[in-house]
């Protein structure tokens, strides 16, 4: 019962989290991460700062990384990182915008998914 009940919650909490509810989209909310503390990984640069009440993610990725149909190739990988990390680890409230690096271009998806999960790891240590 309490282990559905969990699942349950995930789930829901995984809906939301791939809702745009949750993605930071305007420019004056970027801006925000001028002022931000940064954790710099091998494929990404994670800008966060504490937020309020939930846990707000944004996706940039920069033209060095290929043309249009690359970036946004990594930023669909990204995303999906990002809630499939959001449904096994709790995740405090922060603002976070992950930045692709060029190096990211041409590697594997478990490759970016280990960088990735400890590049997210060491963010919430450092919280």
């Amino acid at each position: 019962m309490l282990e559905e009940l969990r699942d349950e919650k995930f789930y829901q909490l995984r809906q939301t989290l791939s809702q745009k509810v949750c993605r930071i989209t305007k420019t004056k909310d970027y801006r925000l991460f001028y002022r931000s503390r940064l954790v710099a990984t091998k494929f990404f640069v994670l800008y966060y700062l504490p937020s309020d009440n939930n846990f707000h993610y944004g996706v940039t990725a920069s033209k060095r990384i290929g043309n249009a149909v690359t970036r946004n190739k990594y930023k669909r990988i990204i995303k999906s990182l990002v809630r499939d990390y959001y449904q096994n680890v709790f995740l405090k409230p922060l603002k976070v915008n992950i930045t692709a690096k060029a190096s990211i271009a041409q590697k594997n998806f478990i490759a970016i998914s280990q960088d990735f999960n400890y590049a997210m790891n060491k963010v919430l240590k450092n919280v």
